[in-house]
């Protein structure tokens, strides 16, 4: 960046018989305008960096989402299993494995029914 608002204020020009220096202006907003096109390019390349941002959003959130229905499905299983000695732990130990992993499969944008 060529200027900031204190460096801008703070620019003279040079005067001459009909007022300023006309290159000395020219130059200086030449420069001003360079800052401005560099900033126009940081806002474009701030509100495509958003939009992405935004997009990536969403879609986590529908991953949550869909994770969450998932949880609340296997929970529903492993609630369904019947307390008591002939009841193994172990499989409930597997159980929350495979729903662990699943959710780790749904993370990384793979349908685990598909395998």
């Amino acid at each position: 960046m060529n200027y900031n608002s204190k460096s801008l204020l703070d620019t003279k020009f040079n005067k001459n018989v009909k007022g300023y220096d006309a290159l000395q202006v020219d130059e200086t907003l030449d420069q001003v305008i360079e800052d401005y096109e560099e900033y126009d390019k940081k806002i474009a390349q701030d509100k495509k960096t958003i939009e992405e941002l935004k997009a990536e959003l969403s879609k986590v959130k529908e991953d949550l989402f869909n994770t969450e229905i998932e949880a609340k499905k296997y929970k529903n299983i492993v609630d369904s299993i019947p307390n008591g000695p002939e009841v193994n732990k172990q499989n409930i130990v597997y159980l929350k494995r495979i729903a662990d992993l699943e959710r780790a499969l749904y993370k990384k944008g793979v349908d685990p029914k598909k395998i």
